[in-house]
């Protein structure tokens, strides 16, 4: 690989947030991984509680006891220290080689901007086009998911100065307003597709299926994936989305307030109603 010379690869650390109850997720990820960024140039860590994880290239990071999700990885900062961290989660399924020459291309503009944030995933996409640089977009102060937890590179300080301790996956929505008065730069890479399904875009620099794992089962689609790269999945543990979960987060998607999403949680509750 011919990295460009103004990125260090000492300057950002991989974060795979994880814990516990997710540890049956931990096999398939690292069989992904394995397949499709062996030689990952970064250090990398999974982040745990109190089960250990083993992988010849990642590293695992215990907490020693259970936490919340702003607890953990605030601990995770504090004994981290590269400047900057690229943010991932157990639940995504690597579904081609990285491309690491374009990463290597989006870090280089990450840097030059000095920016705080830079989503690798357009889940959504950014607000506004950069005015220099035709290939990435910006992220507004009000912009709803200025922060979100797709695969995305962080300055560690300033992840670590949004977050707190109480925190879970709904900081998404809570850091919003601590995030509005960061004057760095938020920035997003582009779409590249015109499915309203971001699992059907790409290729993009890490090239991942979105969320395998939603509310606790998994997604059919998701096994489907793994079965097609030829890994298999013990669905024993956490099962599989239903006919109505499977369309709930599909509407989910397009937003709460969406009328077939508040008819099938209508239906949802009823059928839990009388089961």
């Amino acid at each position: 690989m011919n990295t460009p010379t103004k990125v260090n690869t000492n300057d950002y650390a991989v974060i795979i947030m994880s814990c516990d109850s997710y540890s049956d997720v931990w096999e398939p990820f690292t069989k992904g991984w394995d397949k499709f960024w062996p030689n990952c140039p970064f250090n990398c860590y999974l982040i745990s509680e109190t089960i250990p994880f083993h992988h010849k290239s990642i590293k695992n990071i215990q907490t020693a006891k259970p936490m919340r999700w702003g607890e953990m990885l605030l601990y995770v900062l504090s004994r981290i220290k590269t400047e900057n961290i690229i943010y991932l989660q157990e639940d995504y399924i690597l579904r081609e080689k990285v491309n690491e020459k374009e990463l290597f291309d989006y870090l280089s503009i990450y840097e030059s901007l000095e920016a705080a944030y830079l989503r690798l995933l357009p889940w959504p996409g950014p607000d506004r086009l950069h005015p220099k640089f035709k290939n990435i977009g910006l992220l507004d102060p009000n912009s709803k998911y200025r922060t979100s937890l797709q695969a995305s590179v962080w300055k560690n300080d300033i992840l670590k100065s949004l977050v707190k301790p109480s925190d879970d996956g709904r900081f998404e929505s809570w850091s919003i307003e601590r995030a509005k008065n960061i004057e760095r730069p938020f920035l997003c890479i582009l779409r590249n597709g015109v499915s309203d399904d971001i699992n059907h875009d790409g290729p993009y620099p890490i090239n991942y299926y979105a969320t395998s794992v939603f509310q606790g089962k998994w997604l059919k689609e998701a096994l489907r994936i793994y079965k097609d790269l030829g890994i298999k999945i013990d669905t024993s543990k956490r099962g599989v989305m239903n006919r109505i979960d499977f369309l709930e987060y599909h509407e989910r998607k397009k937003g709460k307030r969406h009328l077939r999403y508040i008819l099938l949680r209508l239906i949802k509750r009823f059928i839990d109603s009388v089961t």
